[in-house]
């Protein structure tokens, strides 16, 4: 059982893979022709401002979580309770620089010369 033990044998993906030589790869080829200007992506790629999980209290506090202490005179104890009550949450929330969409249709890598 597992992979160790296994005795089906898979094709290896060297057989899978196929190279063309003489292919010149394009926006236009790919039908991606609204990126026409190098070094441009439209505003749909990235993502301006997200929907926070941060709560506020009465007391302006923000945490995703609060809690309060009780004490118990009887046995000399205290207990963490949950609070969950007069809470807002915090709202969209807008970041100082844009990041990338989770769901862009591109591959990005880093390209060094030399």
């Amino acid at each position: 059982m597992g992979l160790g033990g296994s005795k089906r044998t898979e094709p290896s993906g060297k057989n899978k893979v196929t190279t063309q030589s003489n292919c010149k790869v394009t926006l236009e080829c790919m039908g991606h022709n609204f990126m026409k200007i190098p070094k441009f992506l439209p505003d749909w790629f990235f993502v301006k401002e997200k929907m926070s999980s941060l709560f506020v209290d009465e007391d302006g506090d923000i945490a995703h979580e609060f809690y309060y202490e009780t004490f118990n005179d009887e046995n000399n104890s205290s207990k963490l309770v949950r609070r969950v009550d007069n809470l807002k949450p915090l709202g969209i929330i807008k970041y100082s620089i844009p990041r990338l969409r989770s769901d862009s249709p591109f591959i990005i890598w880093e390209a060094r010369d030399g």
